[in-house]
């Protein structure tokens, strides 16, 4: 005689209860997708706003590069042409034609202007400003660079102002010249420096 396996009757408890844990359980499995779905929405903009960021920083980075590349590009342009300018000079007495000088107040003043789009931008570029709220010491380096501006700007414009005047004897050439080398050393070195801190703060930004 073969029996069969007995089964739990089913009551209306039964189903009643059934019914009320699929509502609990429905709600819960949402609520964790959201939560699931939120929190990957939440971390894509995350890593959004980041690459806006870094984006944003490499663009102004390679302006402030371009600029300078100019700078450094026109400078050594001046520099070869007053160097033209005084050698003409010199040897004028032995019947060589003179340089043409009427171009240079023309490039200093051209030369000023880009430098003082490259000082806007160091001053705006935001690096230092962000290493000194890590490294707040830093401030009074970092201000004494900007400091600096100023001055560049107007011993280029004493250049400038030198090489129109209206009188100008070999001596002046001469003192051009050497003017224009000393703030060839001073812009140099102020570049140095500002590199140095762009390092440092590369490096904080890494930690």
């Amino acid at each position: 005689m073969t029996f069969l396996p007995k089964f739990r009757t089913i009551t209306s408890a039964d189903t009643l209860r059934q019914d009320h844990l699929s509502q609990v359980r429905l709600p819960l499995r949402l609520a964790q997708a959201s939560v699931r779905c939120v929190g990957g929405t939440f971390r894509d903009t995350k890593r959004k706003g980041l690459r806006i960021m870094v984006s944003t920083v490499t663009t102004r980075r390679g302006e402030l590069r371009s600029h300078r590349d100019q700078v450094q590009r026109q400078l050594d342009q001046l520099a070869e042409l007053l160097e033209d300018i005084a050698d003409a000079d010199v040897d004028s007495s032995w019947g060589w034609s003179a340089v043409p000088t009427d171009a240079v107040p023309d490039r200093v003043a051209d030369l000023c202007g880009r430098l003082q789009t490259l000082f806007f931008l160091e001053e705006t570029d935001g690096t230092l400003a962000d290493l000194l709220e890590e490294q707040p010491e830093l401030r009074e380096e970092v201000e004494g660079l900007h400091d600096e501006h100023p001055r560049l700007l107007s011993l280029l414009e004493e250049i400038g102002e030198l090489s129109g005047s209206s009188v100008r004897p070999a001596s002046t050439w001469d003192d051009v010249e050497s003017r224009f080398h000393q703030f060839q050393r001073a812009l140099s070195g102020h570049l140095r420096r500002h590199d140095d801190l762009g390092q440092r703060a590369a490096l904080v930004a890494m930690r």
